[in-house]
């Protein structure tokens, strides 16, 4: 794969998790020719978000009347990463720029691995043990255990609704435990085999003990056990670089 094309593999990541909110019995997910996007339904809570975003080809007039469209539903809007410059100056009222060479503090980190780049994991906590989750019980016990340290308690991830993509296999979620108590989640979501590692959420008594990587691993050898071309990422910086690239992973926010 061209540095490109791994680009357009976090974009599709993306969308395809975005998706993945919305497709639960509590939520809305709207989609027509040029855009898609999630809320929760009256009286739900959920995430908020307008994505697949799909104008590159339109006129100028049209882009600008479908920009105008996405502004009136107030929500983030996920953009794909290479939209032209044109685009790019219309969407954000300023130039593209010279590309990232080396992210900075704050920055989103765009990153990917692909199969021939695994590195084997050595030195795993030896008081740990990691397993994939196989049973709505132990979903349920994942979903509430991520929410809480991710989403503040809110049930962004529902612990019933959000099953069928565990069954349908598009969904496929980790938990490490320490002397049976889970401690640290990931999961692989997979698109057609292009996947993306979600969810990473560790208890903060627990971190910076080998555990997130200990799931992590767990996740991204099942994923590319079975057939994985790329397991790609979103990250924000500082504090989550350090983890990824010692998976092995590598930055393409130069490709932008």
């Amino acid at each position: 794969m061209t540095d490109r094309d791994i680009i357009r593999c976090v974009d599709d990541g993306a969308n395809f998790y975005l998706r993945f909110f919305g497709e639960a019995n509590h939520m809305m997910y709207f989609k027509n020719d040029y855009y898609s996007y999630i809320q929760p339904k009256k009286g739900e809570h959920g995430v908020k978000f307008v994505f697949d975003v799909k104008i590159e080809s339109l006129s100028q007039s049209e882009r600008f009347e479908i920009i105008c469209e996405l502004k009136t539903l107030k929500m983030p809007v996920w953009w794909d990463l290479q939209s032209s410059d044109d685009l790019y100056t219309m969407i954000h009222g300023k130039d593209k720029g010279k590309p990232v060479i080396e992210p900075a503090d704050g920055d989103e980190l765009y990153m990917a691995i692909l199969p021939e780049d695994q590195i084997n994991q050595a030195n795993r906590p030896t008081t740990a043990y990691a397993k994939k989750v196989d049973t709505p019980t132990a979903f349920k016990e994942w979903a509430t255990a991520v929410n809480n340290i991710m989403f503040g308690g809110y049930t962004d991830i529902h612990p019933v609704n959000h099953y069928h993509w565990c069954e349908k296999g598009l969904l496929n979620c980790f938990t490490c435990y320490v002397d049976d108590i889970p401690v640290s989640f990931a999961s692989i979501m997979d698109n057609d085999k292009i996947c993306s590692l979600e969810f990473v959420a560790t208890d903060p008594n627990h971190r910076r003990q080998g555990f997130a990587r200990m799931v992590c691993t767990e996740a991204m050898n099942y994923a590319f056990n079975n057939g994985a071309k790329i397991i790609t990422l979103r990250a924000l910086q500082p504090g989550t670089r350090e983890l990824y690239t010692s998976l092995g992973y590598k930055i393409y926010n130069h490709a932008l």
